[in-house]
């Protein structure tokens, strides 16, 4: 029993090595029928092409582009493991460079410079409503905390 199966598995093996080397034959035979087989047509049927079993190996062009993908998809990984997380696998970000310490504000700022930026910031809230994007808005608020002392 054993032997059986040894030779079954021998004969399985040079089977599908014959058929890896073999042509694939496309063939039209009679009202149309189109057939695939690993022999030549046979003569009542028309041979339409004939084609390698194994695999080709791939042009130069299609190799360069798919390289040039490759390092495209590398290069994502790259810059998205950048803004992971640590805790993801991500690395950690630069610390900031060290600030000076800040001055206690003064007791008492110019009033004057706190009403003429609360009035410029008002002008432009009138003037430009809900076109004004938030990059204005910051700035303005930013000139009002500034000038009033509210940081």
């Amino acid at each position: 029993m054993e032997g059986h199966r040894l030779a079954a598995g021998i004969c399985g093996m040079l089977c599908a090595l014959s058929a890896a080397a073999a042509d694939i034959h496309q063939c039209r035979g009679a009202g149309g029928v189109i057939a695939f087989q690993d022999r030549p047509c046979p003569p009542e049927q028309q041979a339409l092409s004939v084609r390698a079993a194994g695999r080709a190996a791939p042009s130069a062009a299609a190799a360069a582009v798919a390289r040039a993908e490759s390092d495209r998809i590398e290069a994502w990984a790259r810059a998205s493991r950048l803004r992971l997380a640590p805790s993801l696998g991500g690395r950690a970000a630069p610390a900031a460079p060290a600030t000076p310490a800040r001055a206690a504000p003064p007791a008492r700022r110019d009033a004057d410079a706190c009403a003429h930026a609360r009035a410029v910031r008002e002008a432009a809230y009138r003037r430009d409503g809900n076109r004004m994007g938030f990059d204005r808005r910051r700035e303005l608020q930013d000139a009002v905390t500034a000038a009033c002392g509210l940081r």
